[in-house]
């Protein structure tokens, strides 16, 4: 009797141990997949980064054609755009991008940029502005818009690998989840009787319970009858807080409908992930990412398992990301590629024949730069996000107002019936800027010139914007705080 119960020790011991170097196995897989994961986050931010640093080298380049010369803060702020873009580049590079070719060709519309752009200020330092212009259409456009298109798809094909690293990561997790509820069961199957299935039930909780992951197993009603020790690290719950309560209680309710689909529809053992916000006991929505499996026919679990971590960080930075990509830093206003695609796709959208318009704005304020030389730079920030606000309370839903660089901005007007309304809201627009502005203890007064420009059938966005620039200077001539519309 003592040989009988020694051997079937030794061979559950075994099983156990086989159990635990799967789990360990398993787990190192998921922290490799999850470093491969952040390192990739970190490229596309690079990404962002660079092309950040490209949108604030094309304004100063705006700035210095519209001043007809290059100052000595707009050299140094171009040289230390460069010195950005190439940081931003070596870090690509020191990170091991997969995908050497694109990082080469990267490098080099960098350096033709570079190259065109100082050809072009070259010429503005000469004086010959209209060479510079010429040299701007035929080389820096081009060469900006292929260095624009050839980081969003790097970043697309970043944030697909990173999703895949993801996948796999949460995938390795369940297959761990399952291989030890195999093991369990196995256990189970050599041991009749009830302590045999309460030992099973045990050794299934003490693989999962210190895991970093929450596991949670509901009955067909979707009520909770187990959950993790871990529930309380990421949601700040006791696991006896939330027995016998709906999971899907704790979805937020604009998430709650598509996440009660998505886990409902089980065709096969597992589910793609789930992204839901979830209640935490302290009243906040962390954003957590689920996979449900189906083990309603293992013995060792009868229910369905879910698998939830906490991606709030993931999902913080990947919005941060898209937002300053289009985003001016300053203002939070879009910026020009942001505005530019908005202008192409509101031109697309205007069919032949259509009887409204749609009408660009581009305003410059008169006289900026003594404000940053009477009160400093922190006031010229002020004012510039003080005119931001001001424009913004000016338009109506739908409209777009956009800060391109410097003291520069421009709208968007879609839908609009004929110049008069236009006309309107610029004599809104001026009167908004003119008002008194409080600087710290100062109060000043701004004024702004502006350009109209409306579309017509056949014109290009690059064009409407071009002819709403050169209405602007043809304001600025006739002075201070008037608008002109270009015919």
């Amino acid at each position: 009797m003592t040989m009988t119960r020694t051997r079937s020790l030794v061979r559950r011991w075994r099983i156990v141990g086989a159990a635990v170097l799967i789990g360990a196995a398993a787990s190192l897989a998921i922290v490799s997949f999850t470093d491969r994961s952040v390192r990739v986050d970190h490229q596309a931010h690079d990404l962002a980064e660079l092309a950040t640093a490209a949108n604030g080298q094309s304004a100063r380049e705006w700035q210095a054609i519209a001043e007809g010369s290059v100052s000595p803060a707009v050299s140094a702020r171009l040289e230390a755009g460069w010195r950005e873009m190439d940081s931003a580049l070596g870090h690509l590079r020191a990170a091991g991008a997969a995908d050497v070719a694109s990082l080469d060709e990267l490098e080099g519309l960098v350096a033709r940029y570079r190259a065109a752009m100082s050809e072009e200020l070259d010429l503005v330092v000469a004086g010959e502005l209209e060479a510079a212009k010429e040299v701007d259409d035929a080389l820096v456009d081009p060469v900006f818009g292929d260095l624009h298109a050839l980081i969003e798809d790097l970043r697309a094909r970043f944030d697909g690998q990173a999703e895949s690293e993801r996948r796999l990561a949460l995938a390795s997790s369940i297959a761990t989840l399952l291989l030890a509820v195999g093991v369990i069961a196995v256990l189970a199957m050599r041991d009749a009787g009830r302590r045999a299935t309460e030992e099973s039930e045990a050794r299934f909780r003490a693989l999962v319970q210190n895991g970093s992951d929450v596991t949670t197993v509901v009955d067909e009603a979707g009520s909770m009858r187990y959950v993790t020790a871990s529930v309380e690290r990421v949601l700040g719950y006791r696991p006896e807080e939330l027995l016998g309560r709906p999971f899907l209680e704790l979805v937020h309710p604009e998430d709650r409908q598509t996440a009660g689909d998505e886990l409902s529809d089980r065709p096969g053992p597992t589910s793609r992930p789930v992204l839901a916000r979830l209640l935490h006991r302290d009243g906040s929505w962390p954003w957590c990412e689920t996979l449900a499996a189906d083990l309603r026919a293992e013995p060792a679990v009868r229910g369905i398992v879910l698998t939830t971590r906490d991606v709030t960080e993931r999902e913080v930075l990947r919005v941060d990301l898209a937002h300053r990509a289009t985003h001016d830093d300053l203002t939070g206003l879009p910026n020009r590629a942001l505005f530019n695609d908005r202008l192409e796709h509101a031109l697309a959208r205007r069919p032949t024949g259509d009887a409204l318009d749609r009408a660009v704005l581009f305003l410059d304020l008169d006289r900026s730069k003594t404000v940053n030389a009477n009160l400093g730079h922190e006031a010229g920030d002020d004012a510039l996000r003080a005119v931001a606000t001001r424009l913004t309370g000016c338009m109506r839903p739908g409209d777009t107002v956009a800060r391109l660089g410097g003291d520069e901005f421009v709208v968007l007007l879609e839908d609009v019936a004929g110049s008069t309304i236009v006309e309107e809201i610029a004599d809104r627009i001026l009167a908004a800027v003119a008002r008194p502005l409080a600087l710290g203890v100062a109060e000043t007064r701004l004024t702004a010139s502006l350009g109209i420009a409306m579309s017509r059938p056949g014109v290009s966005p690059t064009s409407l914007l071009r002819e709403a620039d050169c209405a602007m200077y043809s304001a600025k001539r006739s002075g201070t705080g008037h608008w002109v519309r270009l015919d």
